[in-house]
């Protein structure tokens, strides 16, 4: 009972103020709601960014992974801050610039309307069925271990499942359909520090419980009982996943960053949210410095799961909720499941706006053949905001039946566009000369090449087709721009409608993230931990 009280005062403190802040940015207009009328600050964005992007598809993915391979898909986490310095100095200043709204639009003023469609057509078909599922599955399965759901009603795992996902899908639905970006964004806030504290909590009391309550000897238990294999994060080139190979760190996940953070709309948005490019690039890249740091909350958590229960977890996304429901002591498990509930809403939330905002600005009135006023605008997002959260909710529980790990099969989904998206945004930023054919070329080569690639040759890790399509991409578009070339140059006009003058500490706070990341893939390596 006290866990559930704690769980809800936490949920009321964070509902209160969101309708507070969220009562000075007038959301009946298209701005307001889509972009918290351009009024976020950098802490507010790097929070929000933070938790979009982290959730519990990655707390219970990758310490499943952790658990049954080793610490090779911290890369996964670590290597984000490459694609925040992207997302700043190379994307942010021209989406800024053109003054758009999504990754689409802008893709519009360099190609064509078609070019734009099938861009937001493969977001939000991706966000639909893959990402927006499997975020309320790996939150109800942390929900049903930790406070055994199915137990205490008298029903099975897949109807508590269910059940679980309707509440939280309900309820991430609201921020996003009645406040828009501002209301998940100012929720954000406070689920930051939520999941800061609370997720730290979990790795924090897992060695005080190995440690008998001493929190020393908790890390030499843990390096006592786990294999020091499983604390290198640097695997042979022929590994497969889960592990990831360490060609890849060079090639296939810096592209795949890129991409995730600059070309990814439910991320993209909340920087497109900032007051000024640099209170927007100040957010994004001190996201990227935290993120270094993030494997240390996400990932150890299936090192200490293979510490206390040996090999014993025959589902390996379960990891992680065994260890929070075996290590946290019962006052704190409402403050922690607030802390996950928080993660929950915030990536469901943020991504659910992405979704509306990609078929109320790119897809409504074309289809339709209506124009909409500012209000329309909004109401259709409303209104599709309930039907694209309804079909979310319906697939959700049937993510179990996934063939492989939670993580691992939404990254195999994603490499489907990935590649040539990045390919199709980066030649648009630096080429006057591409054509529209060059673009829908890309896609068309890539998609079924990449298939092929994965159905044929199962025993290779699919990023490696990321870092040999995605070179490919960018040629066959190089080649179909040589030989069907633009009569004339595309005119880029200024849009902007913020100021322009870049953050001043965006290059020191840069440096720091990579040398941040060379020190944790030092740390663990046959350097250091990994050879103990």
């Amino acid at each position: 009972m006290f866990t559930a009280i704690s769980m809800a005062i936490c949920l009321l403190v964070v509902f209160v103020y969101v309708v507070y802040k969220t009562r000075q940015i007038n959301v009946s207009g298209s701005d307001g709601y889509f972009l918290a009328g351009r009024s976020l600050t950098g802490g507010v964005i790097c929070a929000t960014i933070l938790l979009t992007n982290l959730s519990t598809e990655q707390l219970v993915g990758l310490s499943g992974q952790v658990y049954s391979s080793n610490m090779g898909p911290m890369a996964w986490e670590a290597p984000a801050c490459i694609g925040a310095i992207g997302l700043a100095f190379i994307f942010l200043p021209h989406y800024f610039r053109q003054g758009v709204m999504t990754v689409p639009e802008f893709l519009e003023t360099r190609y064509d309307a078609g070019v734009k469609k099938l861009v937001a057509f493969l977001l939000l078909a991706t966000y639909l069925l893959t990402f927006l599922p499997t975020v309320l599955y790996s939150g109800a399965l942390v929900f049903e271990q930790m406070f055994n759901v199915g137990e205490i009603l008298n029903i099975s795992h897949f109807t508590a499942v269910a059940l679980v996902t309707f509440i939280l899908g309900l309820v991430g639905a609201f921020y996003t359909i009645v406040g828009g970006v501002k209301a998940s964004a100012s929720a954000d806030t406070i689920y930051g520090i939520l999941f800061a504290i609370g997720g730290c909590a979990v790795p924090i009391f897992a060695l005080i419980f190995l440690g008998n309550g001493n929190f020393l000897d908790g890390f030499q238990a843990l390096l006592s009982r786990v294999p020091a294999e499983k604390f290198t994060a640097i695997n042979s080139a022929t590994a497969t996943a889960p592990e990831v190979p360490w060609p890849i760190l060079f090639t296939g996940m810096v592209f795949n960053m890129l991409y995730y953070f600059g070309c990814n709309q439910s991320l993209v948005q909340r920087a497109l949210g900032g007051k000024s490019l640099a209170e927007a690039q100040k957010g994004a890249l001190l996201f990227g410095l935290i993120k270094v740091f993030c494997p240390l909350i996400l990932c150890s958590t299936g090192l200490f799961a293979y510490a206390i229960f040996g090999d014993t977890i025959e589902v390996a996304d379960m990891a992680y909720p065994m260890v929070v429901a075996e290590v946290l002591p019962a006052p704190l498990l409402g403050f922690v499941g607030a802390a996950i509930v928080g993660a929950i809403l915030s990536s469901y939330a943020g991504t659910l706006n992405s979704c509306v905002t990609l078929y109320s600005l790119e897809f409504h009135e074309s289809i339709f053949k209506k124009k909409l006023s500012d209000k329309g605008l909004v109401r259709v997002g409303r209104i599709s905001g309930v039907i694209i959260a309804i079909i979310s909710i319906g697939i959700a529980p049937f993510i179990m039946y996934a063939p492989s790990g939670l993580y691992d099969f939404l990254q195999r989904f994603f490499g489907t566009f990935n590649a040539p998206t990045l390919a199709v945004v980066l030649y648009a930023i630096y080429s006057r000369k591409v054509t529209p054919l060059a673009a829908k070329a890309a896609f068309c080569v890539h998609i079924p090449l990449y298939w092929l690639a994965t159905l044929l040759l199962p025993q290779v890790h699919y990023l490696y087709f990321f870092a040999i399509l995605f070179p490919f991409d960018v040629l066959v578009m190089y080649v179909i721009t040589k030989r069907h070339p633009r009569t004339e140059l595309i005119e880029i006009q200024e849009k902007a409608q913020v100021d322009m003058t870049p953050w001043k500490y965006g290059k020191l706070v840069a440096v720091l993230s990579i040398l941040a990341l060379l020190g944790m893939y030092f740390v663990f390596s046959p350097l250091c931990l990994a050879k103990i």
